[in-house]
């Protein structure tokens, strides 16, 4: 049976949320509410056997004992799982049409290629990557050939968990991946936080905007269907049921931190939100019917 794949990370986003805007963490009893709900409705769509959550503990901790067994300089992608010395920032990206412009550079870092010209600079010949989730393998397959022409090898690729049209790709350049988990293949693979809007690194990167703006994967944000696989007949009720779960967790936040959080305040804007002072949860709130 294919898997429906959810990593969680949720906690992990809150805790940067926490650490640069200064809200407070909602109580654990909350964050875990909204993960038995998220896992039900899924279940409800997918089926109760194909859903699969793999918890952030496991993935950190598969990751962080492959890397300690490397003999190569890590450089991560992952700024949740894994925090090493070098990095490299790359996301996928939307236009304001919501279509897919590749891999780029996240939100205020440096250009790809200025990122690893610097590992250059800094004497780097001979790298390992690491990750949190590899699906298609597009991301890496691009920096491999972007280190190429910088003269550094990547020597292999690390991850949590690899699903195998990714692998393939990679393995296919005789550089080896090792995984904590891995799939041939998937219903999907979804990242918890590209279901909650507003929070750090939630959704597709939207370029060419004055903020830092996301896209999660439910309307009126981004696309469900596309892009989480939920099929064309439930995507409206899974995305009022997101939307109402973001209501949960925003006012959870407030409530924690003692404060309204303005839609101006959100470290990443979702894509149609507006970047203004009202509260945020109001405007959730109009968006549910």
């Amino acid at each position: 049976m294919l898997k429906y794949v959810v990593s969680e990370d949720l906690e992990l986003v809150l805790k940067q949320l926490v650490t640069v805007n200064g809200f407070s963490l909602p109580s654990e009893d909350t964050i875990a509410d909204l993960r038995s709900g998220l896992k039900w409705q899924l279940q409800k769509i997918f089926g109760i056997n194909a859903v699969e959550v793999i918890t952030a503990a496991h993935i950190r901790d598969g990751i962080r004992e492959m890397v300690e067994q490397s003999d190569l300089a890590p450089v991560s992608l992952d700024r949740l799982y894994m925090q090493c010395e070098r990095h490299i920032d790359m996301t996928r990206s939307v236009d304001t049409t919501l279509h897919d412009c590749g891999e780029i550079e996240r939100y205020d870092s440096a250009p790809l290629t200025a990122q690893v010209q610097a590992l250059t600079t800094q004497g780097i010949r001979e790298i390992t990557l690491v990750d949190d989730v590899i699906f298609s393998g597009n991301g890496i397959m691009r920096l491999i050939e972007l280190c190429a022409a910088h003269s550094i090898a990547v020597r292999a690729v690390i991850a949590g968990i690899v699903i195998g049209e990714g692998e393939q790709k990679i393995t296919a350049r005789g550089i080896p991946v090792h995984a904590t988990y891995r799939y041939p293949a998937v219903i999907d693979e979804i990242c918890e936080r590209d279901f909650y809007a507003g929070l750090p690194l939630s959704g597709r990167h939207v370029v060419a905007q004055s903020h830092n703006t996301g896209a999660p994967y439910f309307f009126p944000f981004g696309k469900p269907c596309e892009w989480a696989s939920v099929p064309p007949e439930h995507a409206d009720a899974f995305s009022q049921f997101c939307l109402r779960q973001n209501v949960t967790l925003w006012r959870a936040i407030e409530e924690a931190s003692h404060a309204t959080v303005k839609c101006g305040d959100l470290p990443r804007l979702p894509f149609g939100a507006p970047c203004n002072s009202n509260p945020f949860v109001s405007y959730l709130e109009s968006l549910i019917r």
